[in-house]
């Protein structure tokens, strides 16, 4: 039996030493230093945008790779372009997550031994200590410190011995579960962050919509985007989302995002766009083309036009005709003071425009043997985001912002009194483990251990006597 009971014991002594390392103060802040580091390089070098394919990649690198010049390939081959996407980070949070578990489970673990236990616990290491002597009999010094504590803590405990007293005072328990809320709520934060790390996908370029256009985005499952219409006053545009067989109309505003389940809608800009269209002197279509680079074949085309970009060009095959089409935000020497766009249509070999005509609103332009129909619309471009773990990440925030609130304001705070007679006089040591906010109870202490008003605890040199500071204490023996 003790040839097996020596290897349990140093197995329980090295997981014992792993349990205090992870769960130390200094490895949290290790890995939050890492993981602000990691953080601050994303961002000072560019990053890939997430969701493109093997070929958008090589073209996003072979632009990027220059501005880093010699270095740029080293960087590539260290996944320095995908920072927040490597299993670096990855590996980094699942870390900071263990660890904040670990000082979960301590913190409720010190929070309910707090409530239960009914003795004198041991003061946490490291907590500053205040010291001062009385002529008065222990016994009266005590009664006066124990006095003091109970006009301000609900708990007071006595342990009366022959030459020693100790007094132990606390108040406000509940302020113990306030560390508890903080890291669960990093907890929470992290695990959003793994999930949208992981599960969610985002458009790597805005989704660019005139009304009445389609756009579908996403990975395996696409999300079709169909913009139904643009406003101006608020600024606002109304998009269906379709995906899976289920539809949803979401309104997405510049200020406040539009969501469907775990996807999310911000509107990003607004601009001027031309609808057109064509037909003969029967009614059928005619094919347009827009002369654009990689320019479409269509029945009707959706022209956008954006602040460097205000001319157009597009053609009807069909009748040798090359129209372009010009956006004026305004024409005062024609006392026009709203958006118009100019349409001028030209045969081949032909200098002067064969036709030539304004649209503000809606038009019918009649040409040779067709008729052009314009109308006035405007375009919007969307961020299109799914985040599966949004929602956590917002309860997590909240839960960090009320326990970091619990914790300073409303901490824990306990008092340690030892007094000791020495000779006709009294020695007191005074340790204080109190929240952010200081209440100064040391010195409350002093004052009624010496029998002088409160505020007048001076030292024995005759210098004001430092109240105590400390931690919260996160355990009883710690």
């Amino acid at each position: 039996m003790s040839l097996n009971s020596a290897p349990a014991r140093r197995l329980n002594r090295a997981l014992d030493g792993l349990w205090c390392l992870a769960s130390a103060p200094q490895a949290l802040a290790l890995l939050l230093a890492l993981l602000a580091a990691a953080l601050a390089f994303a961002a000072g070098v560019s990053q890939m945008p997430r969701g493109l394919d093997a070929a958008a990649q090589e073209r996003w690198l072979a632009a990027t790779l220059p501005q880093f010049g010699r270095f740029g390939q080293f960087l590539r081959a260290v996944g320095a372009f995908d920072v927040l996407d490597g299993v670096f980070v990855y590996a980094l949070l699942a870390a900071l997550a263990f660890v904040l578990a670990l000082r979960l489970a301590a913190q409720i673990r010190f929070a309910l031994r707090l409530r239960r236990r009914t003795d004198i616990p041991l003061a946490p290491a490291g907590l500053p200590i205040v010291q001062a002597d009385a002529r008065a009999a222990l016994t009266d010094a005590a009664q006066r410190v124990a006095d003091a504590c109970r006009a301000g803590f609900p708990v007071v405990r006595v342990v009366a011995q022959e030459r020693h007293v100790q007094v132990y005072a606390e108040r406000r328990r509940g302020g113990a579960w306030g560390p508890a809320l903080t890291y669960l709520a990093a907890l929470l934060l992290i695990l959003g962050l793994l999930l949208d790390g992981l599960l969610g996908w985002g458009a790597p370029i805005s989704v660019t919509l005139a009304p009445g256009a389609s756009a579908a985005v996403g990975p395996s499952d696409p999300l079709a985007l169909t913009l139904e219409a643009v406003t101006d006053e608020p600024a606002s545009s109304t998009v269906v989302l379709a995906r899976a067989g289920q539809a949803a109309t979401v309104r997405a505003r510049f200020a406040w995002p539009g969501r469907w389940r775990n996807i999310w809608l911000a509107q990003r800009a607004t601009g001027p766009a031309l609808v057109v269209s064509a037909r003969d002197d029967s009614g059928r279509p005619l094919p347009l083309q827009s002369l654009a680079a990689g320019g479409e074949v269509d029945e009707t085309l959706q022209m956008l036009f954006s602040e460097t970009q205000n001319e157009q060009a597009f053609a009807i095959p069909t009748r040798n005709l090359t129209l372009r089409a010009i956006y004026y935000p305004a024409l005062p020497d024609r006392d026009i003071t709203e958006p118009v766009y100019q349409v001028e249509a030209y045969r081949e070999d032909e200098a002067a425009p064969l036709v030539s005509a304004l649209v503000e609103d809606e038009a019918e332009v009649p040409l040779a043997g067709a008729t052009l129909s314009l109308a006035a619309e405007r375009y919007v471009e969307l961020a299109v985001a799914y985040l599966p773990g949004l929602a956590l990440i917002a309860a997590g925030g909240l839960l960090l912002l009320a326990g970091a609130t619990l914790s300073a304001c409303y901490g824990p705070e306990r008092i340690w009194a030892d007094l000791i007679a020495d000779g006709e006089q009294a020695r007191i040591a005074v340790r204080q483990a109190q929240p952010f906010l200081p209440r100064g109870a040391a010195a409350q202490l002093l004052a009624a251990f010496r029998d002088e008003a409160p505020g007048r605890a001076d030292a024995p040199d005759g210098r004001p006597e430092p109240a105590a500071a400390g931690s919260d204490g996160s355990s009883d023996d710690a």
